[in-house]
């Protein structure tokens, strides 16, 4: 079952951590980070989380980069994450 807020920590393209908070069960984000705003979700009938970072500070993942659960799992956000780009990886984790 999803918690109530996740961390979430980009080792590349542009490394930093987010905070999202759960607005509904398959939807969360957040302005508190080292980004601009982050959206992580799933469509309801797809069991891979996916989750896009908005970054206007003009970094590599400026205006945005879409990442995707690598081993999808519908009850579950957390585990690794991979962009679009080879390298690109991020962690998502409960917080607290």
């Amino acid at each position: 079952m999803p918690n109530l807020s996740y961390r979430v920590s980009i080792e590349s393209p542009c490394p930093g951590n987010q905070i999202v908070l759960k607005l509904a069960s398959t939807h969360y984000t957040g302005p508190n980070g080292d980004f601009t705003y982050m959206v992580m979700n799933r469509h309801p009938a797809d069991p891979q989380w996916q989750f896009i970072v908005y970054d206007y500070s003009g970094g590599p993942c400026t205006p945005s980069k879409l990442f995707k659960q690598v081993t999808p799992d519908a009850d579950n956000p957390n585990g690794e994450y991979e962009g679009p780009s080879p390298g690109d990886r991020a962690v998502v984790t409960d917080f607290p």
